[in-house]
């Protein structure tokens, strides 16, 4: 069950050149089972998120824009239906990546406990982006860096450029890149020390795949066709494919997948 309340603003300051915004938004999530009622196993997750952005007018050909956006997470987010193999400490540095499901069981420990991640989490993002008009093409550049609590560090880096081919259609290519480093927490392999008590789980432990070190690069097409003036309307198509690589994982080494947009806008003066 989720709850969601947000609002933003934005000025326009300088002849329209500067625009300053400031949003917020609250989320409450109720995390539970299916089939089973919130009296008997339930965790309550709130989500705190503070935004700051300046977009820039820097020519008659130029927009630049800026933005930070801090978030705060309360609660325990552990999926209450994600179990996380665990092995016996002997032979944990033996285990590689991209093993069968078959091949993780047989050398797995008996016990299968739940996902635990820790308790809250601070989230913060840095991203700038750039447009370049150049007669009747765009270029345009992204950057985003991400830093969390967990110790996740990430970049995301994007750029397209649309040519002109007529007054009314845009074609050209797509580019992105995205790397990150995993959780402090986040092991391919959690060890369980055996004792006379029986083993001694890991406090910590997920087989979340985005929380590992992975990338990401992508390449696409985009076709914009733009129609309708005064109002002018568009519309554009996009098509994307993407490649991951997770570098520690154990059930998979990498992912190909494949995107589709269509987007209609409108801009009233």
């Amino acid at each position: 069950m989720t709850g969601a309340a947000g609002a933003k603003v934005a000025v326009d300051l300088r002849g329209r050149t500067v625009t300053p915004s400031l949003g917020y938004e609250f989320t409450h999530d109720t995390i539970g089972r299916a089939e089973t009622t919130f009296a008997t196993f339930s965790r309550e997750v709130s989500r705190h998120a503070l935004e700051v952005g300046l977009g820039l007018v820097l020519g008659r050909a130029t927009y630049g824009s800026l933005g930070l956006r801090g978030v705060l997470e309360l609660g325990d987010s552990s999926n209450p239906y994600r179990h996380v193999p665990v092995f016996h400490e002997s032979i944990a540095d033996l285990i590689q990546p991209g093993l069968s499901v078959d091949e993780v069981n047989y050398f797995r420990l008996p016990m299968r406990p739940l996902e635990q991640l820790p308790d809250g989490r601070g989230r913060l993002s840095v991203a700038a982006a750039l447009a370049q008009r150049f007669g009747p093409s765009t270029l345009r550049l992204g950057e985003r860096l991400y830093f969390d609590s967990w110790g996740v560090m990430a970049t995301t880096s994007t750029g397209s450029f649309t040519y002109g081919v007529t007054k009314w259609l845009g074609l050209g290519p797509e580019l992105g890149f995205h790397g990150q480093q995993g959780a402090s927490f986040y092991r391919m392999v959690y060890p369980a020390r055996e004792s006379d008590e029986g083993f001694a789980m890991p406090r910590y432990r997920t087989s979340d795949r985005e929380l590992g070190p992975l990338y990401t690069l992508s390449v696409g097409a985009l076709a914009r066709l733009g129609f309708g003036e005064p109002t002018r309307w568009g519309a554009s198509l996009s098509g994307d494919v993407a490649y991951s690589k997770f570098l520690r994982h154990l059930f998979l080494v990498d992912r190909i997948a494949y995107l589709g947009a269509l987007n209609l806008e409108v801009a009233f003066e």
